[in-house]
């Protein structure tokens, strides 16, 4: 696997997505409050050059926009011109990296007053054809001491046919779509349901108001196809369920297995699982005193083997799951910064001098087995791993 350090990038952070190309998001406040805008920058590692994508057309943030296709060609952005007042017209587009081609794929009217106070949106890019588009309302609780985005309807929007299908599942409507994540050209993992760990929401909502967290696998033909014809109970493989005392505050896919955590609120553990999804086997540990966020465990795989990350003494530790002695520990002077291919990254600084006001930032690999594989001087940014298992880092 060959290291590649890219000095003085021009960009600061970003997503690799194929052939070379990676991503840059740059988000603004907008005149709008609370609807951030953005500028979207393609890197071409091969030809070192950067350029804006679709400069002229204005890019807001309504939402997150997931992107269910693996290997696509295209880029998703939502643009938005004044129509009335406070009402705009806003257009989804996709923008094709490879050959450079815009094309607007649905438009619809949005308040720019409302949105965030009262409604926000969430878009799903199925495929080439389908988008899946949700609107979460602001809703109190019970107690009205509270207030969240739990109210949900979903359409589907075909843009062969230019037409919508209403979403009637109840597990959907009821407890809208958290995430999506691809797992092949056909399938996705699916995560439905909030979690009651951020802010507290176990001791907020009522048992009657909480919903029930899913995560399945579905597959993206018969969900699209089940929408068309008006089905009530869309087919799904689940995975996993939670409720009440049990949740799911942390999800993500990678390298064919799905990691999520699973909190008890009443004993405050956490059960770290993997969960390969072709062989369906499942791993797991337990991570004690979880009463918030920030105190989720850290788990990530390398080397086909899963590690969760661990402080101890002001030490960053990572421990293979499979066997508890294989532990690797750095130097607490470094500080642990990212995971890229196999290798981990950590930076520091070096200081010179009686008064050690003369310094210079450093970042350095390591491989699984902690042998130092390079050491360079500079700020690191960021690292992403191409399909050629060429690892860049960028560095300022």
């Amino acid at each position: 696997m060959e290291i590649k350090i890219v000095n003085n990038s021009s960009i600061k952070d970003g997503k690799y997505l194929k052939d070379g190309y990676v991503l840059e998001t740059v988000f603004s406040q907008s005149v709008y409050e609370d609807i951030p805008s953005a500028r979207m920058y393609l890197y071409n590692i091969n030809e070192n050059t950067k350029t804006e994508i679709a400069p002229k057309l204005p890019k807001y943030v309504f939402g997150d926009v997931y992107n269910v296709s693996i290997n696509t060609d295209y880029i998703y952005f939502v643009t938005a011109s004044q129509k009335d007042n406070n009402i705009y017209d806003a257009c989804i587009v996709r923008y094709n990296f490879l050959n450079n081609i815009t094309e607007p794929i649905y438009s619809f009217d949005i308040d720019m007053e409302e949105y965030n106070s009262i409604y926000r949106l969430k878009i799903f890019i199925l495929n080439d054809i389908c988008v899946l588009l949700q609107k979460d309302e602001l809703v109190s609780n019970l107690a009205e001491t509270f207030y969240d985005y739990t109210k949900h309807s979903l359409k589907l929007y075909n843009i062969n046919e230019e037409r919508l299908y209403d979403v009637l599942d109840e597990n959907f409507t009821k407890n809208g779509i958290e995430a999506m994540y691809a797992v092949t050209e056909s399938t996705a993992i699916l995560k439905t349901g909030f979690s009651l760990l951020p802010d507290n929401k176990y001791n907020l909502y009522e048992r009657e108001e909480m919903s029930v967290e899913t995560i399945a696998i579905v597959t993206i033909g018969q969900l699209i196809s089940d929408i068309m014809i008006g089905q009530n109970n869309i087919s799904t493989n689940i995975i996993d369920q939670a409720y009440c005392t049990r949740t799911f505050p942390n999800i993500s896919f990678t390298n064919g297995y799905l990691k999520y955590s699973a909190v008890n609120l009443e004993t405050r553990t956490e059960e770290v699982i993997w969960y390969d999804v072709e062989t369906k086997e499942v791993r797991n540990c337990i991570n004690k005193n979880v009463i918030r966020m920030t105190d989720l465990a850290y788990i990530c795989f390398v080397d086909d083997k899963p590690w969760i990350k661990v402080n101890q003494n002001n030490n960053v530790i990572f421990v293979n799951i499979d066997d508890m002695n294989n532990k690797i520990k750095f130097n607490v002077e470094l500080d642990f910064k990212d995971i890229v291919g196999d290798f981990f990254v950590l930076t520091g600084r070096s200081t010179k001098g009686i008064f050690k006001k003369n310094f210079y930032d450093f970042f350095e690999i390591y491989s699984v087995n902690n042998k130092l594989l390079l050491r360079e001087k500079g700020t690191y940014l960021f690292s992403v791993c191409t399909e050629k298992n060429e690892i860049y880092i960028f560095v300022n």
